[in-house]
Order: C-alpha cells, then structure tokens, then sequence
C-alpha cells in the first residue's frame, strides 16, 4: 500500500501537505460522528499515522474545542505538531502523556483512566507498513487498550489500519488494536476486508484527502463501480446492479442460460448449477451432459441438450452439438461436475476455443481445471470460479499463498487474464480485470457444503443473461448466494445446509437485497 504515497509524491504532492490533508480529514470526520461527545484519547506513535493523529488531535481541539488527552509513544521524537499542541491557547484542553513500556506508572495510569472515560479512541500508533509482531511500547500501549473497559456507545477508531494488522494481508499479530471504525486516508486498505483485519476494522469509511486522478471509495458505495479500487459489498450495494424485472415481460425477457456439465461421477453438479439459475431469475435453463450422466432429481424445468456421445463424459465429438445450442443462449455455465475422465479436459478447450467469443460464459470446477496453463490474456467477458485450491492451480502458487492473500492473487489473475474473478473463500474476493476488487461483507459456514459453489456459478449465469455485466453480475450474484445462506442460518443454524436448499432461498435472497437499496 506504500505504493499510494509513493504515486502521490511523484506528483508532486508532499508528504507533510498529505498528513496535514489527512489529519484534517479525520478530524472533520469524527466532529461531524460525535460533535456532541467531544473527549478524545488519541494514542500517537512514530510513523506518518501518528502524524496524521497528531494534526487530526490539534483540529479537534482549536477548532472544535475538544478535550484531548494524547498517548504518546516514548519512543517517538518531538515534532512540531506536538509543540503546537503545547500552545498556551490549547494547554487547558489538552493532557500529553509519553507512554510506553517503560513509562512511570502515573503516566500508564493517566491513560487508562482517558481510555475508560473517552467518549472516542483514536489508534494512530502504526501505519500500513508495519508488520510482524507487536514490540516495545506499541505492545505496551495497546495491551491497556484490551485490557479497557469499554463503555455502549465509545468509538474506537483506526487510522487506516488497525495497529497490529498488516494492511495487504489482513494478518493480526496478537494484541491487535480493535476497532470499531476505520478512517480510511485514501483507498480502502485490504486488510480491512480480509483476514483478521475484516474483524478488527469494524465499519471502514474512506476519506477523500484530495489526492488527484486516484479512484476513491467508501465502505458502502453505490452501485458498485468498476473503478480500480477495493471495497467491501453488502446488499444495499449489490441492489443497485441487480438487473431490473419489469412486469410487462415474457420468459425471453430473462434470457437464456445453458449449463455444460456433469458426468458419470458427478451427474448431479450441473442440477445444482441449473437450480441456481432457475432461482436466479433466468427465463429458460438448458443442461448440455453426457447421454449417460443421468440424475434422479433433475428440475423437471430444465430443458435437456443431450450431447452426441453416448458416454459418461464430455467428449470432442460433443464440442459441435454444445456450440450449435450455445448460439441460442444469453449466458452459458461450463464445468459442474464435468470431471477430469478421458478426453475430457481436452473437450474443455476445444470447446472454449469454438465459442463465439460474444457470448458471457461462467467457467468454474473442471471447466477451470482444464484451462490450466492457458488463460493468460483471455480478455473475454468470462466469469472464473475458483476456489483457493484450483487458483493455486491456474496461477502456480501454493494453497497457502492464494490464502495469505487473497485480494492481491484474484486482482493479479484478473489483470493477467483479462476476466472477473471470484475466489471462493471466507470472504468471497470479486476482481475485474480493471483492478477493481469486491470483497464479500458475509461469511457464513452454511456455505461450506458440496455443491453450494455449482449454485453460485448458475445464479451468476442467470444474471449475466438478464443483462448484467460480468463485474455487475459477479458481484451481485455473490452478494445474494450469501444473503441466502444467512437467511438458512436464521432459520437452522450453520449445520446441515444442503446446495440445494440454498438454491431455493435465493429469490428470497434477492427480493431482500432490493428491499435494501
């Protein structure tokens, strides 16, 4: 995240205008959240975010006459924010205390004391390079901040991160600085979103410095723009882009979705996947499978395509009879339980290959397992699935390293690819290959149940053929196959949930998310 201050000073922008703008900025912020509490503990340590608290604290003092007491780190140099504090004008209102391990015991008192009585608890002793474990005073400090009593109402805030949390990856150390709102100082940092940091950042409000031609957002921004910057999304965003429903309309109206997908082992994957679009709003669902890929329970509403083999995997001899169908269709869904047998991963590609390139397609399981190797500028309007494990397999990395960070390997994969990517995970992660990032505001275990992604893949085919755009539509379709399963864990708990019933509270679902826009 250095990379922003860098950018900025190459503009010509100075580091000491930057911290003035941010100081200003949050201290405008929290006069205008709790202009009637006025008592501030602000806890300053040596990097540019104890800057940014210093002038924020000066702000909320001369200007708006708050009561301040301010925690300095004893290892922080004198500057002249913290002369100005000591001003005759402000010496009434303002308590300076140099804290840390090795303060006198009044001084550690003092704060624990302003901690407890504060209506606001400003974090600014660590920035958002800062990473690792917790050492020396910052240690120190931020145990009397777990150890404090907190009262209903306080307000603990961060500076752009929580101290104690690494800003790219969400890590914590133990000891953390726990917030309950984040004043962001330009783009919302990804270790707010994922990780520990998700929990620890509370709710994340972006302050606009004034910094030039940088995209910035809020926490909650409206109709979740395809603009370079990273987000979190709950539903009230993802109503904006849900695709409109007019009354005066016909089957045709919601498009065309056909899912290609299952086989001998896993007949039941592409039903999932069709549930998921069926319920999704799609106008009509067609299922390409192998002729001997058969299911019990399929939805008596699906249309069949069978294909032109008569085996239990997808074969080339296939790729023909899918591509004549699929020029019908709004959207198509490749890979539910496609499997990996014989031929099948080369059928895969050949049948990518004879799409017309036109036509929104959501890849996800073996549809991606088969494209290993090869997605490298794709540039198309495609929608890729994957979970932790089969990213590590497109992109090479570990399992471990897809988790330690998320946000950066999706946005990486999509720039590189040229598509929408949905790494599946606690949270979902959504990038675009604009740089864009959406990260999931649900995690629920309820998810976490075989065939709850081959759902997600037909719910996003059906919003793609209503008309939504990939980003839109991927974004969207995550938010409400969320909210789904919460309203399952409402009703049952985290346990037990099959993908099915998920499917079947998404209308539910998606009337919800409206009800919040």
């Amino acid at each position: 995240m250095r990379s922003i201050e860098i950018a900025a000073e190459a503009g010509g922008i100075d580091r000491s205008i930057l911290l003035v703008q941010a100081g200003t900025a949050i201290a405008d912020r929290l006069a205008a959240l709790h202009g009637r509490d006025r008592t501030a503990t602000v806890l300053v340590g040596k990097g540019n975010n104890g800057g940014d608290a210093l002038v924020a604290a000066r702000r909320l003092t001369s200007a708006y006459g708050w009561d301040m007491t301010i925690g300095v780190a004893s290892s922080r140099a004198p500057d002249g924010h913290l002369d100005a504090l000591q001003s005759p004008d402000l010496a009434s209102r303002v308590r300076i205390k140099r804290i840390g391990a090795h303060a006198g015991v009044d001084a550690m008192d003092a704060i624990d004391q302003a901690l407890s009585s504060s209506a606001v608890v400003v974090d600014g002793l660590l920035g958002i390079g800062a990473t690792g474990p917790l050492r020396g005073d910052v240690e120190a400090i931020l145990a009397r901040c777990a150890a404090a009593s907190r009262t209903p109402g306080q307000a603990w805030i961060a500076i752009d991160i929580a101290s104690g949390v690494d800003a790219d990856t969400g890590k914590a150390a133990l000891g953390a600085f726990r917030a309950t709102r984040t004043l962001s100082t330009g783009p919302a940092k990804p270790g707010c979103f994922v990780g520990e940091g998700a929990t620890l950042a509370g709710y994340v409000d972006v302050l606009d410095i004034g910094l030039p031609d940088l995209a910035w957002t809020r926490h909650e921004p409206r109709g979740v723009p395809d603009d370079g910057t990273i987000r979190r999304v709950g539903g009230r965003e993802a109503a904006a882009i849900l695709p409109a429903r007019p009354d005066h309309s016909y089957k045709g109206s919601f498009g065309r979705v056909l899912v290609v997908g299952g086989c001998g082992l896993y007949p039941g994957a592409p039903a999932l996947s069709a549930l998921g679009a069926i319920h999704g709003g799609a106008g009509v669902v067609t299922v390409a499978r192998p002729g001997r890929a058969t299911d019990a329970s399929w939805p008596p509403e699906v249309v069949s395509a069978p294909m032109a083999s008569d085996g239990t995997s997808f074969a080339i001899s296939d790729v023909d009879r899918v591509v004549e169908v699929a020029t019908r269709m709004r959207a198509l869904v490749v890979g539910p339980g496609l499997g990996s047998e014989g031929l099948t991963s080369e059928a895969v590609r050949t049948l990518m290959a004879a799409l017309p390139f036109a036509i929104p397609l959501v890849v996800d399981a073996d549809g991606l397992n088969a494209l290993v190797g090869t997605m490298d500028g794709r540039n198309a309007p495609w929608v890729v699935t994957p979970h932790a494990a089969e990213m590590a397999r497109l992109t090479g990395l570990s399992i471990e390293a897809v988790l330690r960070d998320p946000i950066g390997v999706a946005r990486e994969a999509a720039r590189r690819w040229g598509v929408v990517v949905v790494l599946k995970g606690a949270p979902t992660v959504v990038a675009s290959p604009g740089l864009s990032v959406a990260v999931g505001a649900h995690t629920n275990a309820a998810l976490a149940t075989a065939g709850s992604g081959d759902v997600l893949a037909g719910l996003i085919g059906a919003l793609l053929a209503q008309g939504a755009s990939p980003w839109h539509g991927a974004v969207a379709g995550v938010t409400v196959h969320a909210v789904a399963a919460e309203l399952w864990r409402r009703d049952h708990g985290s346990a037990g949930a099959r993908a099915a019933d998920l499917a079947a509270r998404l209308p539910d679902a998606r009337r919800l998310v409206t009800l919040m826009a």
